[in-house]
């Protein structure tokens, strides 16, 4: 089998083993196609602590824990038919449909595009040197494998490290019988694409929320604003985040999932099958490396907390808390795993208290560069705050405070590694700034594009009763 045919089929192997839980979540909608490859990876993450936890095969327990999620779903609709999903064939009139099909297919072209960045067979050193060789890992005897997580004298600190991304490699070599790197580089980068996909589908979702609210003529400038939204930020995360998003890195992922939990979670209106999908991306996030996962704790309490507000009775509040301790649950798996088992665990000594005020002047003058998006972004919401809240309110989309909190807890996580770290400061951002700041980046560009979204439903004075109930 060649490598691509490799990498296709175990990257649609990924999409099947997650169709049924992200239907189940999210309904017949366009979100649910990139979703499930992206939660085959996290059922993959599972396979890998259970593995290594209690022995076993790696493939043999992915198999196992996607039948059983799948039945799971199956089981549920069987018991409550009333809960499954159904397509909602009211979706506008038929130029709104064909604004959101063009929309859709110009999201999946340009990521296509931008994918031609595979052609160059490049992987990258953390790649060769942590990732893949996880990989191999995973497909080892239990024995060797605990061996190989638990041999201290081998200096990789980060092989403690969440096992999404080296579990998506890990499970293609796996089924097609191809262990090469560049299978691993491509089925990655294929979940990349997927979990940037999400981020256009929440898009396209923000702009069908504002248009519900605006008079039928102006419904399509709404939807057309949203459909150009969710086409750029495609090659617009792919400038941020290459060449790491097509060489096999595992920053790319947590920040797209994470990004995509701010705008599912924190930015769309409180309905459960939007924060269905801010569930399974920021466990994503969390499995994916360590700065996700703790990035993915702070979102997990923000969206809780923008839950709770939105619910009404106590038994809705009882609901509301059930979602985030699976979720923390998922993500607290992998570290019991390494703590039963004695595995290398991810731990650094801190830095000295007197070098700290020098460590955060330099984190705040590396980081800059990177983030000149956040200036935009900043002004933009200023403005917007002054005179689109009642678009915004009048939408449904949430107060961009949210999308701020959001923010600032994932940059403030890596800024923290960063300072309390006792490498020296300023190789190491040289080093890792392009990579540790791609989340608060992209979820600037997240932040300007619905806001572009109120924007245009703003531009229509306030629509008329008998518009607005047709």
């Amino acid at each position: 089998m060649s490598v691509a045919w490799a990498a296709a089929l175990s990257f649609i192997a990924l999409g099947v083993m997650g169709l049924l839980p992200s239907l189940a979540l999210a309904g017949w909608r366009f979100v649910t196609v990139p979703l499930a490859p992206v939660t085959g990876a996290v059922l993959a993450a599972v396979a890998a602590g259970a593995f290594l936890l209690l022995g076993g095969g790696f493939v043999l327990w992915s198999i196992a824990l996607s039948v059983l999620a799948g039945g799971g779903v199956i089981a549920f609709w069987w018991r409550w038919p009333l809960k499954r999903p159904r397509l909602d064939r009211s979706r506008g009139t038929t130029p709104e449909r064909v604004i959101v099909g063009v929309g859709l297919i110009g999201t999946v072209v340009a990521a296509a595009l931008s994918l031609r960045a595979l052609a160059t067979p490049t992987a990258g050193f953390d790649t060769r040197a942590l990732w893949a060789l996880r990989d191999g890992w995973l497909l080892h005897s239990h024995a060797q494998a605990l061996l190989d997580f638990k041999l201290h004298m081998f200096v990789i600190g980060q092989s403690g490290y969440p096992p999404l991304v080296s579990a998506e490699g890990a499970l293609g070599w796996g089924l097609s019988g191809v262990h090469s790197i560049r299978v691993a580089v491509i089925i990655v980068a294929l979940v990349n694409t997927a979990a940037l996909l999400c981020l256009s589908a929440g898009l396209l979702a923000a702009a069908r929320s504002a248009a519900s609210a605006c008079g039928a003529r102006w419904r399509l400038v709404v939807l057309g604003a949203g459909s150009l939204s969710a086409i750029a930020i495609v090659p617009i995360a792919f400038g941020i985040q290459e060449p790491f998003i097509t060489n096999g890195y595992a920053d790319p992922m947590w920040a797209l999932c994470a990004a995509g939990a701010l705008l599912f979670g924190l930015q769309l209106e409180v309905r459960p099958e939007w924060q269905g999908v801010a569930g399974l991306l920021v466990v994503a996030a969390g499995m994916s490396k360590q700065e996700g996962l703790f990035t993915a704790v702070c979102l997990i309490v923000l969206i809780t907390i923008r839950r709770l507000a939105a619910a009404i009775s106590r038994r809705e509040r009882l609901v509301v808390l059930v979602a985030p301790l699976i979720e923390l649950v998922a993500l607290a798996w992998w570290w019991l795993a390494i703590h039963v088992t004695g595995s290398r665990d991810v731990s650094s000594p801190l830095a000295p208290t007197s070098t700290m005020g020098h460590r955060a002047r330099a984190v705040l003058h590396g980081f800059s560069p990177s983030l000149h998006v956040l200036i935009l972004a900043g002004a933009i919401a200023v403005l917007g705050g002054l005179a689109l809240r009642r678009p915004r309110r009048r939408a449904g989309l949430g107060n961009d405070a949210w999308a701020w909190l959001g923010l600032a807890a994932g940059l403030s996580v890596v800024s923290l590694v960063l300072i309390t770290g006792q490498a020296p400061v300023v190789p190491w951002i040289a080093g890792s700034v392009h990579r540790v700041t791609q989340y608060p980046a992209i979820a600037g560009w997240l932040i300007v594009g619905v806001w572009g979204i109120t924007a245009a439903s703003g531009l229509e004075s306030e629509p008329a009763d008998e518009e607005r109930s047709t």
